[in-house]
């Protein structure tokens, strides 16, 4: 399998090229290295990485929690946030921006790469339970049939195996005379 493409969101540039090198001795392709909220979107836009290491504090007019919320509104894409700020207000504002972990500077190679995994892992089953909620509503939509439209009110009827089950049953009612279940 070819390594996670990461994309690195750091405004110094001696930690950012320090976290580069300790990210490719851990085996994980870095794509670029950005010191912007501006630029981070660009390069999600073009390369799509499999995961974000966003500092919080970065140059530019938006910083990493901005960055990492517009992220998530059009990518699903992990995001870890490295940072120095351990206090109650950022961490309460970062939660915002659903971020898979937070690790505080200065921190161990064998913490940051565990904290990739753990996220690139969570995340891929979130993708997973997301595709089979898909799955489950088009089966649930193909399994209800309309039946009539009646007073600008639809109703179906669901077979549950045993029973036809009217799910706007005022208005089956209304056009039928029946109510409730029909077995």
């Amino acid at each position: 399998m070819s390594p996670y493409k990461i994309l690195v969101t750091e405004d110094e540039s001696i930690v950012a090229m320090d976290l580069k090198q300790r990210l490719e001795a851990l085996g994980f392709e870095v794509i670029a290295t950005v010191s912007t909220g501006a630029k981070a979107i660009s390069q999600v836009e073009s390369n799509l990485p499999d995961l974000i290491l966003m500092d919080i504090q970065i140059k530019g007019n938006i910083d990493g929690i901005e960055t990492a919320a517009k992220i998530q509104e059009r990518f699903n894409i992990p995001i870890i946030f490295l940072t120095a700020n351990s206090d109650t207000a950022t961490i309460e504002r970062a939660k915002t921006a659903g971020p898979l972990a937070y690790l505080l500077k200065p921190f161990e190679d064998r913490e940051l790469k565990a904290s990739i995994e753990i996220a690139l892992s969570r995340n891929k089953l979130e993708c997973e339970l997301k595709e089979q909620k898909e799955w489950w509503r088009l089966e649930i939509i193909h399994m209800v049939v309309p039946d009539i439209m009646c007073q600008d009110k639809l109703f179906v009827s669901v077979n549950d195996g045993s029973n036809y089950v009217f799910l706007c049953p005022e208005s089956h009612e209304n056009f039928t005379g029946i109510s409730g279940v029909i077995e």
